[in-house]
């Protein structure tokens, strides 16, 4: 069973949100247009690496298996991490049922 976008992106939302009032970013203004990591991104790599360990056990738990680690994660024209919305798109294009 796929994996379900809106709750995907609701679960991406609140990580996000919850990271960026750790690190002193405006959270009640992060959408799904939200720039995550580069130039404009709010979060530096250390907290993309943190989404993205929340974000493997959220697919885990929920019966996926989701790798971040491919060529396309690492793009730097191609970034998931353009937006919330962005990445919600690439995880549901990557998932693999357990």
């Amino acid at each position: 069973m796929a994996l379900d976008r809106q709750k995907l992106v609701g679960f991406l939302l609140e990580t996000v949100r919850e990271l960026a009032s750790r690190s002193g970013a405006p959270a009640k203004e992060i959408t799904g247009e939200t720039c995550i990591f580069g130039k404009e991104g709010i979060f530096s790599s250390l907290e993309i690496v943190e989404l993205m360990l929340s974000v493997e056990d959220f697919c885990r738990s929920n019966g996926q298996e989701f790798t971040w680690t491919n060529d396309s994660a690492m793009s730097g024209e191609r970034s998931p991490y353009r937006s919330i919305d962005v990445l919600a798109d690439f995880i549901c294009a990557q998932q693999v049922t357990k």
